[in-house]
């Protein structure tokens, strides 16, 4: 059913909106930044400048300005020389235009011959065609030259130029960098001037046939049919950044819990999906009206930009709102953002795929309509077609007619751009809704079966309702099937699925606090998932007393905003909940959170204890009338646990709570009312107290061992170092201490019976199954406590370990080779598209060479040797006239008399006389008529000439378009007219290749874009290993770094050898014109195993695995995408001449640095791009030559050395990994000052310096630190032989860096830490004799079988059957051989740390350390490992212990240590006991309980004060229960008033927590205050109305907190985040 609509929505979505626009403005400014901002602009402003960095003409066009012709010794370079060829038989007067052309030049600069051959000789043409020659003069004829007087004789000569100097290249407004002005002018000027004995230097213009504007225009048209067919895709990766953002954010909400708790809560998916939006509109939308701009002002210029602008914002808003929407599929933040941006980069290409294969347009609207990706390529597309046609863009035309003609892409859909607009504005409205439904359906709250006050639904349950229950479930049931694979399969029983809840009914009362029990599977969490909506039932009815805002859900894990502070927290729960709270209601509420010190520190500052109160401050905000908490102090020290307890207890009078735990003794503390649940039923339900008279067991007497009395007649068991009797009943309890006390005993302990007494008794069976046992109930001793049962101590012979042995560097090599083979079918995903991708991609990116392509040669261009005469330039033109403009008028007499006197007018028609040539008046019309030239329809003017006034110079123009022979034509018609010499001039022509093997240049971007992504796979395992702390344990038991990545090198080099191999075989087939393609499999494999050395290098330093890819992925791109521009810019910046030298600078420079580089050179040299090949005028002499493939692959070996060195360097010591870790990150707790010289601790510190007691570990003086904060502070203690030591401490103390330290991970600072008296550091012994079980579970891709083989035989076990026959013991010691052949990641959580603990006995270690074993298990897995521990592990072995439990110490320890930094307190539990604890806890619940009206608990209340004086109460008394503490070592006598009650006359500390060490137990003793305790309540109980009453013991708890205060515990100060972590986000 579908949930009601919010009262508050408005106010939902403006409290929603705010958050996430302070999280992502204000706390992740620079993420957002750089992903709202930053990315997509320079994505779309580099892609959208494409056509800067391609080959387009780079040419200028349109009328230069008239500047002097460069002087030859101006133009000459340095690097070449004027060679003159002068044949002997020729005249003198050569000999003196020879002299005055070389006068003026540096000696040196002119070379001169005798023949034409040897200027061949000198003047050799490399391969790019340019020689050490600037030009070449050959004189062929003068006046006086032999035989002299024939008719008409006149200077002939010939100039040639470098081939390169084809004159093509040009830019009318650059003033003499022109190879015509630069080369051609100069040197024909010179010449004609040496022989004329002129020295006028006339001015030069050059002009192009056509304008500027038109060849933009065509250039425009040819890029936007280049962006239709091609480019349109590159734009569209602009909005990826965006997709990225939103969908990472979204999924991150969710798979932090904070999207389900705020549905929990009162919200619901369309406020949570709408405020998405709307934030993440209003972070991108600065970004999409630049994108807009950008596309207006590089692409669209001449169209309207409200068009460009308005089409961005709407495409954005589809965008954002497809997201959204895909995000609400996903769960998980790693697989959501990666598939989202997968799925719309293939949904644009498929649209980019489309266009060119000629779509039709009902497929484009249909497809538009669905997709924004493809609404956006499409819609690029077609306006895209209005630039082609250089028009504006019309929003309303749909057809764009082509110019006849053209060979532009035809248009094949049509569609106009208004109509994308609308299909946009659907998708706005559309997708989120989608979304809306998508989050209901997929991740949404239930409403069948579950009612709410105020809701449609409540009027339908009729009578059924307890109107004055907070909570009524009737019938409730849970049924899970089996997964369909499974049925078809028939596997097992798991086939026909489970049952979870089995028709449970239940009543929760206002105001109760309500503790659900019972063991994993028995329907705990089920039960509190179901009444918070997150599951369905099958079956049965919820009726919940409270409305939907009113509803206060506490989840296990903390489900916190890190980066808004505590206060922001409180103010958006209360707005979203529609709470009416101030801001001084507010504080009120975070004070009563204890966290007013934190009021403005933000979340992930905060310890877990301070992170847990602020959750149940966001659970109590709002109003909040009924509260569900599942397991609310998991994984807290007891310091905090305590906190919590308080705050949760000071509400009780305001709310109704229900709540799960694993801790027994927090059931007992908190509820007023338990239910035992097993199997989905309940099993018992009551009172703490009526359960524990109920089925408690009775009362233990303790003495300690030695004490034991004669004649008492009562069962006993002996534990740790006391003897325990059982009784069965308070009153046979006060009677046994009374027969003790009267035989002398002053030290006799009482201790009534608990919660998890009566746990055990009650879910025995389940217990029993948890435990792998077919123990029944009846089977059960009732006279046994079962706790003690759990954990006594038997000899059980499984065989015996094999010890250990130091593996050797090819013995750990092979062994995680073999784990590597492994974990192969489990990860097989990573291996294929590791060989996938290259080996797939490559052969059919072929298609980007052209079928016709010939690798470029290198034997320079081909001559072809043709004089050309000038004036057969100047008659080429003839047909239409050449307009050729001259000037002034006054000179045109000379004109016509040069043109029609031989040579220059040899064969010139002068008919043609007054068509070819337009008179100018003057020195303006002239100008005026050159500015007209450049037209669209070219008129194809050669020139112009204007032979000067007296004002102005004598000027030449001369045509771009024409080339060389133009320029040279005019400037021979200048001379003739201005001199009258008869000069013939021939201008050898040269062929000049233009194909420098571009065209390769796009296949060599595909393939090198392919062969630099792919090595990102290998980073994936790594970071898993690193990630999921498998690193740390595999070094812990002896792997060590270099082995350890050799193994990993070999096994993913087998990758890069099959891409390798695969990647030459492909070019040798498909290119068989590629040099030296054998070379390229070297180069291939040495990038590879490049690649695989900088994916390991990203993954020591990522926090995912996801990271790791990315950031290998991101920085390959980069290196990439910014080798790729620098390889373009030396063939379009660089003169060609210097496009070689260039390249091969870039390369030098840069390859060093990055791998792909070398791949870019290496595919360029194999197709001879640029001719890099070439030397002189061949190739390189051999492909493994400096200038072939030797330089790249010199580089890549010098790389591979490099990045292998650095990767030894940063992991080859141990400790720089943990060094890493968070330790030490609180402030030192204040420590109780009677106990920081307390007895115990300097007697063993002094034990330790001695060495006399034989301890196999010691730690002397140990300190550690990290970045300046002390975690470890001058600690001392032994471990002996057979021993279980634990060490307790706040979170914070020093107890995991201990750990660390025995292990080998961390060195101490200061001090010592021996093992069997060798300083563990300075000697490789530690990972031998010392097996390590990690706080948290390093499982790998392995069976449970498989990790334990993989670690004998890291241990060195060698030989087949002895492994397996060590992995049968440890798999029968540890209960794991029914689950040996499951992966780790199917087994239950406390099979998993079964698996851990059988890790750490491989190799047969004595020593132990054991890092909270028991860490988030259920009552019954906690004990089955207590009892695997205690019976089968701790026999012969020494143990260090770390835990949060006093349960586990109570029930493992021989001997606990109480830290915080220092050691405060070390000795037996018993002893600790006795010193520092001695308040009972006394509960009594009255018959009218749980409706016992305030008067009644009033009067119970003062008949408590009136006869104990020193009572203290825990907590307010409601529901007819009355808690209190009385002093445990008050003697007997201080008790007693005349009228049989008791009377404070000796002082005790009443706080608990607070109490101070017994300094008086021999006066009257425990038991004579505690038996009188019990006679009172006994004479009193009809009296009071008492149904039940207990009495509890000491707890090692209660002296935990003597030792280190409660209140005085100062936790986690406020971390400081470095400036990016800040600005990205990270914690």
């Amino acid at each position: 059913m579908a949930s009601p609509v919010p009262r508050y929505f408005v106010q939902q979505v403006r409290a929603l909106t705010k958050k996430n626009l302070v999280l992502l403005v204000t706390r992740h400014w620079l993420s957002t930044l750089i992903q709202a901002a930053v990315v997509p602009v320079a994505i779309l402003a580099l892609t959208l400048n494409i056509k800067n960095y391609t080959a387009t003409s780079q040419n200028k066009y349109g009328v230069g300005h008239p500047a002097p012709i460069r002087s030859i010794q101006d133009s000459i370079p340095a690097s070449q020389q004027l060679v003159l060829v002068r044949p002997p038989r020729l005249g003198p007067d050569v000999d003196a235009v020879i002299h005055t052309i070389s006068k003026p030049l540096p000696p040196g600069k002119v070379i001169l011959v005798g023949n034409q051959d040897e200027a061949d000789s000198l003047c050799i043409t490399n391969f790019i065609g340019i020689s050490s020659c600037y030009a070449v003069v050959t004189f062929n004829d003068s006046p006086l030259t032999p035989p002299t007087g024939e008719a008409n004789k006149t200077w002939n000569y010939t100039v040639r130029f470098d081939p390169i100097r084809s004159g093509y290249k040009f830019n009318v407004f650059t003033v003499g960098t022109n190879d015509v002005e630069a080369h051609h002018m100069p040197v024909k000027l010179a010449v004609d001037n040496a022989i004329t004995g002129s020295t006028e230097i006339p001015d030069a213009i050059m002009f192009s046939d056509v304008p500027q504007e038109y060849i933009d225009a065509l250039q425009r048209a040819g890029w936007n049919m280049a962006v239709i067919r091609t480019y349109a895709i590159v734009f569209f990766l602009s909005t990826l950044p965006a997709v990225y953002h939103v969908v990472s954010f979204v999924s991150a909400e969710r798979a932090a819990g904070t999207s389900q708790l705020i549905d929990a809560m009162g919200g619901g998916p369309a406020a949570r999906v709408i405020s998405s939006v709307l934030a993440f509109s209003a972070v991108h939308f600065n970004s999409w009206v630049i994108g807009g701009c950008l596309y207006w002002n590089v692409l669209f210029s001449d169209s309207n930009a409200a068009i460009f602008i308005f089409w961005q914002i709407l495409s954005g808003l589809a965008f954002i709102g497809a997201s959204v929407c895909t995000a609400a599929f996903f769960q998980r933040r790693r697989i959501s953002s990666v598939f989202a941006l997968i799925g719309f980069c293939c949904l644009g290409g498929g649209a980019a795929i489309l266009i060119n294969r000629k779509v039709d347009t009902a497929s484009v609207i249909a497809l538009s309509l669905l997709f924004p990706s493809m609404n956006y390529v499409f819609a690029l597309s077609q306006m895209a077609r209005f630039s082609v046609v250089n028009q504006p863009v019309e929003t309303a035309v749909a057809t764009i007619l082509l110019p006849d003609g053209t060979d532009f892409m035809p248009q094949s859909y049509f569609v106009a751009p208004w109509v994308f607009w609308l299909l946009l504005i659907v998708q706005i409205f559309a997708y989120p809704v989608l979304a809306v439904l998508a989050e209901r359906t997929v991740h949404g709250l239930n409403f069948r079966n579950r009612v709410l006050y105020g809701t449609p639904e409540e009027e339908t349950l009729g009578e059924l309702s307890i109107r004055n229950a907070a909570i009524q479930i009737v019938g409730l049931q849970k049924f899970y099937p089996g997964a369909w694979y499974r049925k078809l399969c028939r596997t097992n029983d798991r086939t026909r699925g489970m049952t979870a809840l089995d028709g449970l009914d239940l009543v929760a009362q206002k105001h109760q606090i309500m503790c659900l029990l019972g063991v994993n599977g028995a329907g705990k969490s089920t039960t509190l998932d179901l009444l918070s909506g997150f599951q369905v039932p099958t079956a049965g009815i919820m009726f919940i007393n409270a409305r939907p805002s009113q509803l206060g859900v506490c989840p296990q894990r903390n489900v916190l905003f890190g980066r808004l502070t505590v206060l922001e927290h409180v103010k958006f729960w209360s707005e979203l909940k529609g709470g009416r709270e101030d801001l001084q209601a507010l504080h009120d509420l975070i004070a009563a959170c204890d966290l007013t010190a934190k009021t403005h520190c933000r979340a992930v500052t905060l310890s877990g204890g301070q992170k847990r109160k602020l959750q149940l401050a966001c659970m109590f905000v709002g109003g909040s009338t009924i509260c569900l908490m599942d397991e609310v102090t998991t994984g807290l020290d007891p310091m905090s646990r305590r906190t919590i307890w308080n705050i949760i207890l000071a509400e009780r009078s305001k709310r109704s709570m229900v709540f799960t735990t694993h801790f027994l003794d927090e059931g007992e503390v908190l509820a007023d009312h338990i239910v035992i649940l097993s199997r989905g039923q309940i099993k018992c339900q009551g009172s703490s107290t009526e359960l524990k008279n109920r089925f408690g067991g009775g009362y233990r007497v303790c003495l300690p061992m030695g004490a034991d009395i004669t004649g008492v007649d009562a069962p006993r068991i002996i534990h740790q170092d006391r003897v325990v009797y059982r009784t069965p009943d308070s009153k046979s309890a006060a009677q046994l201490v009374a027969v003790m006390e009267s035989a002398g005993r002053s030290d006799v302990q009482i201790a009534g019976p608990t919660i998890e007494d009566v746990f055990l008794r009650v879910a025995q069976e389940d217990v029993a199954i948890a435990q792998g046992t077919a123990e029944t109930p009846s089977t059960l001793d009732t006279e046994t406590d079962e706790k003690q049962v759990a954990v006594s101590v038997t000899s059980t012979c499984y065989g015996k370990l094999s010890p250990g042995k130091t593996t050797s560097f090819s013995q750990q090599v092979r062994i995680l080779m073999r784990k590597r083979l492994s974990i192969l079918p489990r990860y097989w995903i990573c291996a294929f598209l590791t060989l996938a991708l290259p080996i797939a991609c490559m052969p059919p990116i072929n298609v980007f060479i052209s079928d016709t392509y010939t690798s470029p040669g290198c034997s320079g261009p081909t001559f072809t040797h043709r004089n050309i005469s000038l004036i057969q330039v100047l008659n080429s033109g003839h047909g239409g006239g050449l307009n050729i403009p001259f000037g002034p008028i006054s000179a045109s007499t000379s004109l016509f008399g040069a043109l029609g006197d031989f040579p220059l007018g040899g064969k010139y028609d002068l008919e043609q006389f007054p068509r070819d040539w337009e008179m100018m008046e003057s020195y303006d019309s002239f100008r005026s008529y050159l500015q007209g030239i450049p037209q669209i329809i070219p008129k194809f003017i050669k020139g112009g000439l204007y032979m000067g006034d007296g004002v102005h110079h004598p000027t030449v123009a001369h045509s771009s378009d024409a080339g060389p022979q133009a320029s040279l034509e005019m400037l021979s018609i200048y001379t003739a007219v201005r001199s009258g010499v008869k000069i013939a001039t021939m201008f050898e022509h040269n062929y000049v290749p233009r194909d420098f093997g571009d065209s390769s240049w796009q296949y060599i971007l595909y393939a090198t874009l392919i062969l630099a992504v792919y090595p990102s796979f290998f980073a994936l395992y790594p970071a898993f290993e690193r990630v999921s702390n498998v690193r740390a344990l595999q070094c812990s038991n002896g792997v060590r770094p270099l082995p350890l990545w050799t193994a990993y090198f070999l096994f993913d080099f087998v990758f890069v050898l099959v891409v390798a191999i695969a990647y030459t075989i492909t070019i040798t087939i498909q290119f068989p014109y590629w040099w030296g393609p054998g070379y390229m499999f070297l180069i291939c494999l040495l990038h590879g195993v490049t690649g695989i050395l900088l994916s390991y290098l990203v993954s020591m330093g990522a926090r995912s695995q996801l990271s790791s890819f990315l950031w290998s992925l991101g920085l390959a791109a980069l290196s990439y995408f910014g080798l790729a521009l620098a390889y373009s810019l030396p063939s379009l910046l660089s003169d060609p001449i210097y496009v070689q030298r260039n390249t091969d600078t870039v390369s030098y420079l840069l390859d060093l640095i990055f791998p792909i580089g070398n791949v870019f050179r290496a595919m360029a040299i194999g197709l001879n791009l640029y001719q890099l090949g070439c030397r002189d005028k061949n190739i390189s002499a051999s492909p493994s030559s400096w200038f072939g493939y030797g330089f790249p692959m010199a580089y890549l070996c010098i790389q591979v050395v490099f990045l292998g060195a650095l990767i030894v360097w940063i992991d080859g010591d141990l400790s720089l990994p943990s060094s890493r870790r968070g330790h030490g990150t609180s402030s030192d707790p204040k420590i109780n000052p009677t106990i920081s010289t307390s007895l115990g601790v300097k007697e063993e510190t002094a034990r330790v310096e001695l060495a006399q007691d034989g301890d196999l570990i010691r730690l002397v003086h140990v300190s550690k630190s990290f970045s300046g904060t002390s975690a470890v502070d001058d600690v001392s203690f032994g471990l002996g032989r057979g021993e279980i030591l634990a060490l307790l401490g706040p979170n914070g103390a020093g107890k995991t860096t201990i750990c660390s330290m025995v292990r080998g991970e961390v060195h101490p600072d200061r001090g010592r830490i021996f093992l069997r008296d060798v300083n563990i550091t300075s000697h490789g012994l530690v990972q031998q004799a010392i097996g390590v079980c990690p706080q948290f579970d390093a499982l790998d891709l392995l069976t449970a079988r498989g990790h334990l083989e993989f670690y004998a035989c890291i241990k060195g076990i060698e030989g087949e059957e002895e492994v397996r026959a060590n992995v049968e013991i440890a798999l029968t010691q540890v209960g794991l051989t029914a689950h040996a052949d499951k992966l780790a990641s199917q087994l239950s959580g406390g099979n998993r740390r079964k698996l851990s603990l059988a890790i750490a006995l491989m190799g047969d270690p004595a020593v132990l350390v054991l890092d909270e074993p028991s860490s988030s298990m259920d009552a019954a897995a906690k004990r089955d490992m207590w009892k695997v521990l205690a019976e089968e592990i701790a026999p012969g072995r020494s143990i260090l212990l770390t835990t949060h439990s006093m349960e586990e110490v109570e029930a493992l320890a021989t001997r606990a240590a109480i830290l915080s930094q220092k050691m405060l307190a070390i000795g037996t539990t018993h002893v600790l006991r006795q010193r520092y604890s001695n308040l009972y806890h006394v509960e009594l619940v009255l018959r009218t309980a749980p409706h016992s009206t305030e008067d009644e608990m009033w009067t119970v209340e003062g008949w408590v004060r009136e006869h104990f004086a020193n009572a203290t109460f825990k907590s307010a008394s409601l529901g007819g229960q009355v808690k209190f503490m009385v002093p445990v070592s008050s003697p007997r006598h201080t008790f007693e008033h005349q009228d049989g009650g008791f009377d404070a006359r000796t002082e005790a500390e009443t706080l608990e927590g607070s109490v101070s060490p017994s300094k008086d137990t021999s006066r009257g003793g425990v038991g004579g205050g505690v038996g009188h305790i019990i006679e009172l309540l006994e004479k009193h109980r009809e009296q009071l109305g008492l149904q039940d009453y207990s009495i509890g013991a000491p707890t090692l708890e209660r002296v935990f907190l003597g030792v280190v205060k409660d209140d005085c515990m100062k936790e986690d100060g406020q971390k400081k985040l470095s400036f990016w972590r800040r600005g990205l986000g990270r914690a």
